[in-house]
């Protein structure tokens, strides 16, 4: 029982971490195409 709560918690952990990487990748990438857009404009 106790084995099987720590392993739900790790992939719990493990998932955040992978979805906030996700979420970071998508943040910059959205960033990045905003900037080259300004640049295209000016």
């Amino acid at each position: 029982m106790v084995i099987e709560l720590i392993i739900v918690w790790i992939l719990g952990v493990v998932t955040f971490f992978v979805l906030w990487a996700v979420l970071l990748k998508v943040i910059k990438r959205i960033s990045d195409k905003k900037n080259k857009s300004n640049n295209t404009e000016i």
